[in-house]
């Protein structure tokens, strides 16, 4: 360890930040940073004199035309490189593990030496004298621009040992980009140490950029690195770096073209040691910009792209490519010089493959070129916009070069035509990538069984898995596995955001269980939302072994669970111990009483039932012949947590629990239930005559896929391995996979659609019992008399025991050790096993020898313990021996399961899964901190992380953990999100004052936005005049015709059919034109079913109606209260009170076929007011109102709605209104109700 003296001060706030709380008695404030900064300057003063090095001139490792062409300029005129060494001005193809943003180089500099393992960053190294003046790295090159190009962009990576200690200091490193044009020289952009946005520069981050290397014991100060640290020494990231940026900055240019100069620079502030790096690749110049719109720039109520063309021309993040998903948006934004046209092409012929172009609100389907009008945006600002919707399918048809590809290039053609002007062409590249994976795992699993296997190990795909692993064996419906597969989507679609591709939904593969968790995770109302365009987060599922309507097995195994319990509870506890200990989960409760994933999978189970239709295009993948495998070659072929599950299953389930070995081997598998070399084989007892995996019927499996989207895969006795179980690293289901993932989803290998969950007709079983039964299958009343007699005496006492390996004998991984077991005090076993490092080993007779293997991913310490079961079915666990783990096989690296973690919502918790890889060549789970591994938070404010490896968020942001076993470290980022909205029915009826599916006569004034899917109808009307005056688009929408007679909207006006003005038709905002920017369809279908979840919520009030008339509903929740009344009530009604707390939000659903609503009053109590409350009418097929005035929003999208001589104040989302009633704006405040 290093010894060092460190100041107070610097300690004081090492510890208020680690703790909160120096002092739980007597808190005293941090000292001012200048202070502590002042405080530091000596050590930093010592350390200019010991890291001081001459200035080295001589030949550059980077000369300027090696740099322009690593940025990616092919149009190179000119240029400088000047560094103090010529280690600090590099053209790499790496930097450590980060890559080229384009080609196959990228320029680094650094006030220090890049990748020098010696003379790290920290404590860094002082060019020249003692100061700043010889700590400096610029790159200058001119290079010529085309005509046209009005933007320039770059990317860039800052990286800093300034960080975290010094920030806020006068030690501000700093990196600058300046712009040299016709209108001259600016900055471009400009990053230092206390302005840059830093994260901790962990392995994931800054891997082998010898940043990552800079762990201390203590960051605060200057550590002398490299520095060893003694083993179990915590250490924390001592170094910051920043994502990767993208600078877009507008250039100008000559007609003809001309040049531009580019200037990057970084340099030490303060003193010249700590150093800092700047990674710079991609520059490029362009005539348009590509933007990821979601989220900012969706619209949450038509679930698309808004069309506010200043919004449009400024927000949103830079998206480099786009994954083909079919749903997700790029919006292409081209600034320009004047009014004029914009033409997009992908080609003279519509190709879905490149996928398509849309305009901006527009709900056409995509084709292959538009052209679109430069808008003025504001004064001086022109701009043209368009929508690149990607293809459904990355791989191309005929195209086999995609099948092993990660991404493609679609070409776009620009063509800008100021009026009057000449065209100015330009070609662009839309890169399309995958779209992220999901794999999610079956019951009584992980994703470390899938570890680099499979589709988990495919180099082509972004793969998160939706770990659930230490709720594997809870219900469906927990809290834990009911969010496990939205958690893992968001945490992919997360991560690849963050790489700066435009991504909304996941392709999904899910084995057994996890294919139910998935297809339930579809079937939430809030699966379609804005956030996914209204589309779903699933872009293709991919369902491995799933038990659609529950297995048999499952019914077998509650009866045997029923069965324990009642006659045999010693035993049950007894079995459920050793399997948490062996294989860390357990088929009984934690409280005793709540439902497990075996209740859930029973056949035709409410809760899988409850799944309803899967709408997402899907293949299902199978396993056949199980009926013909025999036990003696399926069972050992299981995994071993199922086999200690299925040979207790043998002993005690009331088909079998009268017999003994092999007479209860049959129970599952087809099996000889004699000893040989007798036989007798009879078929599976639970399965009977239906074809099975091991774990469901095949029928089962394939639910109600078609032939064609199903794939099927025979077991034989020696490809067992294709059992239930073990298919995700089968290579044939492997195999299948990817091209699964390789085939279009319009295609009939996927069906549309999944019906609800029905298992299949029972099966057909018969007995199996042969009139001369040898005594092994016979039922126990017929056994001999001693034995008899001993199932009738007390047998508490006796036992068994493991005879050798002694406690302590030293075991090698992938060795096999001889275990030799015995029972003890009078107990005599007919059956035992012995678990162990995930693994079992039975003997179904004596003697009760085994060959035990020890798994050659042992590490640290093997815990035996045998378990016997006697004739009469008392089991008896042995004590444990311990044998420890000796090899000459040593660590290399540390790896976690799906690398950086993503938390949603304080509280939420992440399991890491660390693994070790040693020099062996086998990859060891060295999560424990049994074997050495320990744990590190740099900011216990964020996250906290337990010796297990349990790491919990704590407060939004992002912290590294640090993972040290021995001398090897890792590190990765955990980001804490804001909870998500889960299973929340999201209410957005705020942009309309009025919203019908069909149409809208006899209208004359609505103050907001109007639109009507049918014929709209106005006369002496006025639309549109309340709404502020930048809030033009789409303020009055006719799907067909729209027929104007004297009156004045205030925007923008869009048709799908005829436009027929009559008299005076103004537009004193904006204009009219043929077009219809809302899908009336998709609308209907989202506000029918928001109808139906609203109609479904929980009381939460209550509800009085007097004889007089008036009704009351009194709600006192703060944020959601919800009525029931029936529509005959409101018939007769003469006042309605509405008492509920301010900005919370009152649901009236209003019950009935008919309603009625005429002239009575409303009143308001408690605060609440027309912003939140919404009448809801789900039934309703004709609603009428008359000398009325609804206060608050009205949905009743299945209504024919009659409204004359009254008005609402709020919203009207109806199927149709007829009359001259008046819409006055107040918006219904956005709500998520949550369940």
């Amino acid at each position: 360890m290093q010894t060092r003296k460190v100041s107070l001060l610097p300690l004081v706030i090492a510890l208020a930040l680690a703790c909160g709380d120096v002092s739980p008695h007597e808190p005293q404030p941090p000292p001012p940073k200048n202070e502590v900064f002042r405080d530091m300057s000596a050590e930093r003063a010592r350390f200019k004199n010991l890291r001081l090095e001459p200035t080295v001139s001589g030949a550059l490792l980077a000369t300027p035309a090696d740099a322009a062409a690593a940025l990616d300029l092919t149009s190179f005129v000119s240029g400088q490189v000047t560094s103090p060494v010529p280690q600090a001005a590099v053209v790499v193809p790496r930097f450590g593990d980060i890559s080229p943003r384009k080609g196959a180089s990228m320029l680094v500099l650094s006030t220090g030496h890049v990748d020098d393992a010696v003379r790290l960053p920290e404590p860094g190294t002082d060019f020249g004298t003692v100061g700043t003046e010889g700590d400096v790295s610029t790159v200058r090159i001119t290079f010529n621009v085309p005509r046209g190009m009005t933007r320039l962009s770059f990317d860039y990576r800052f990286l800093s040992a300034e960080s975290p200690d010094f920030i806020g200091s006068q030690y501000n490193d700093q990196f600058t980009a300046h712009v040299t044009d016709i209108q001259g020289t600016r900055l471009a952009e400009q990053t230092s140490v206390n302005s840059a946005h830093f994260f901790d520069a962990s392995s994931t981050r800054a891997g082998k950029t010898k940043f990552d290397s800079l762990l201390a014991d203590d960051p605060s100060g200057i550590d002398n690195f490299p520095a060893n640290y003694p083993e179990g020494i915590q250490l924390f990231p001592d170094a910051g770096i920043t994502d990767f940026k993208s600078v877009n900055v507008p250039i100008s240019v000559p007609a003809q073209g001309g040049q531009v100069t580019l200037v990057f620079e970084i340099r030490d502030l303060g003193d010249g040691i700590l150093d800092s790096t700047v990674v710079i690749d991609n520059v490029a110049f362009a005539s348009l910009e590509m933007i990821d719109p979601n989220p900012i720039l969706i619209d949450t109520f038509l679930n698309q792209v808004e069309t506010d063309t200043l919004r449009l021309s400024t927000l949103g993040t830079p998206a480099r490519s786009v994954a083909a998903d079919g749903v997700s948006a790029v919006l292409l934004r081209a600034r320009v010089s004047n009014l004029g046209n914009m033409t997009f092409s992908l080609g003279p012929t519509h190709n879905p493959a490149n996928g398509g172009l849309v305009p901006i609100g527009s709900v056409a389907a995509p084709t292959n070129t538009i052209i679109t009008r430069v808008e003025e945006v504001a004064t001086g600002q022109f701009f043209a916009f368009a929508l690149y919707i990607p293809p459904e399918d990355f791989k191309r048809p005929d195209t086999g070069a995609d099948d092993m590809a990660r991404q493609r290039d679609v070409v776009l053609d620009t063509s800008y035509t100021p009026t009057g002007g000449t065209a100015f062409p330009d070609t662009h590249k839309i890169t399309v990538v995958r779209p992220p994976v999901v794999t999610v795992h079956d019951i009584w699993s992980g994703c470390d069984f899938w570890g680099n296997a499979g589709i988990s190990g495919s180099s082509l795909h972004n793969v998160t898995c939706a770990d659930y692993k230490s709720t594997n064996s809870e219900s469906i419906d927990s809290p834990a596995n009911s969010t496990v597969v939205g958690r893992a989507i968001r945490t992919a679609l997360v991560k690849m955001r963050g790489e700066g591709t435009a991504v909304t939904q996941v392709d999904v593969i899910g084995h057994g269980m996890g294919g139910i968790l998935a297809r339930k995770f579809a079937s939430r109302s809030s699966y379609k939302n804005a956030n996914n365009y209204g589309k779903g987060d699933l872009n293709r599922l991919i369902l491995s072994n799933t038990p659609h309507a529950g297995t048999l097995l499952a019914n077998a195994l509650t009866e045997v669970r029923a069965n324990m319990k009642l006659k045999y509870a010693p035993e049950w506890a007894t079995f459920n111990t050793e399997l948490l200990r062996a294989f860390g989960f357990s088929l009984e409760p934690a409280d005793g009483v709540s439902p497990m994933a075996i209740d859930d999978l029973t056949i035709n189970n409410p809760a899988l039932v409850a799944i309803g239709e899967t709408h997402v295009p899907t293949h299902v993948l199978v396993s056949t012949n199980g009926q013909n495998i025999e036990r003696k070659f399926g069972h050992p072929a299981l995994l071993d947590a199922v086999k200690m599950i299925y040979t207790n299953m043998e002993e005690y389930h009331p088909l079998t629990e009268e017999l003994i070995a092999p007479g209860t081997h049959n129970l599952i598998m087809k099996a000889n239930i004699v000893r040989p070399p007798t036989q007798n084989i009879q078929p599976s007892r639970v399965f009977c005559d239906q074809d099975f995996d091991m774990f469901a019927t095949t029928k089962d499996q394939q639910g109600s896929a078609s032939t064609l989207a199903t794939t099927a895969f025979s077991m034989t006795n020696t490809l067992a391995t294709l059992n239930h179980f073990r298919t995700p690293t089968n290579p044939a289901y492997f195999q299948r996979t990817v091209e699964l993932l390789n085939t279009p989803i319009a295609s009939t290998a996927f069906d549309g659609m999944l019906q609800t969950p029905v298992a299949p007709p029972p099966p057909t079983c018969t007995g199996v019992f042969a009139p001369d039964a040898p005594a092994s299958e016979q039922p126990r009343e017929a056994l001999a008399e001693d034995t008899t007699q001993a199932w009738e005496e007390s047998l508490l006492a006796g036992g068994i025991r493991i005879v050798s390996p002694a406690p302590g004998t030293p075991v090698s991984p992938g060795a096999t050790v001889t275990v030799v077991t015995e029972g003890t005090d009078g107990f005599v076993p007919v059956l035992a096993y012995v678990s162990g490092a995930g693994v079992l080993a039975t003997m179904d007779e004596p003697p009760f020898t085994t060959s035990f293997r020890i798994p050659a991913e042992a590490v640290g310490t093997v815990q035996l313990v045998a378990t016997g079961i006697n004739a009469q079915k008392r089991m008896r666990a042995s004590v444990p021996v311990f044998l420890p783990v000796v090899s000459a096989a040593r660590l290399s690296v540390i790896s976690v399961i799906n690398g950086d973690g993503i938390l949603h919502g304080l509280g939420s918790t992440l399991n890491l899964t660390v693994n070790g890889h040693y020099d062996d060549g086998v990859i060891r789970n060295i999560t424990s901190q049994a074997v050495g591994t320990i744990y590190s938070s740099s900011n216990d404010g964020i996250v906290t992380v337990t010796p297990a490896g349990v790491v919990t968020a704590t407060g939004t942001g992002i912290a590294t953990i640090v993972i040290r076993n021995g001398t090897v470290t890792t590190s990765i980022s955990v980001t804490v999100l804001e909870k998500p909205v889960a299973n929340c029915i999201q209410v957005r009826l705020n942009d309309h004052n009025l919203f019908v599916l069909e149409d809208y006569r006899e209208g004359i004034d609505v103050g907001g936005k109007v639109a009507a899917g049918g014929t709209l109808q106005l006369k002496d009307f006025r639309v549109g005049w309340q709404l502020p005056a930048s809030d033009r688009d789409g303020v009055l929408v006719a799907g067909q015709t729209l027929d104007l007679n004297n009156g004045a909207v205030w925007g923008e006006a869009r048709y799908g059919g005829q436009y027929r003005p009559t008299g005076n038709v103004t537009f004193p905002r904006g204009s009219v034109r043929q077009g219809v920017p809302v899908n009336f369809a998709s609308m209907g279908t989202s506000l029918r079913r928001l109808s139906t979840d609203l109609a479904a919520l929980p009381l939460q009030g209550t509800t009085t109606i007097e004889s007089w008339g008036g009704i009351t509903l009194r709600g006192t929740d703060p944020k959601v209260n919800v009525f029931r009344v029936e529509a005959a009530a409101i018939q007769n009604a003469t006042l309605l009170t509405i008492a509920a707390p301010a900005n919370s939000t009152v649901v009236i659903n209003v019950r009935g076929t008919s309603a009625r609503f005429a002239n009575f009053g409303h009143v308001f109590e408690g605060g609440i007011d027309e912003n939140g409350v919404l009448f809801n009418l789900p039934d309703a097929t004709t609603l009428t109102a008359l000398d009325y005035g609804f206060y608050g929003t009205v949905l009743a999208p299945n209504a024919h709605v009659s409204f004359n001589n009254g008005s609402w104040v709020g919203g009207m989302y109806a199927r149709s209104l007829t009359g001259n009633a008046v819409g006055h704006l107040s918006r219904l405040r956005d709500t998520d109700i949550c369940r």
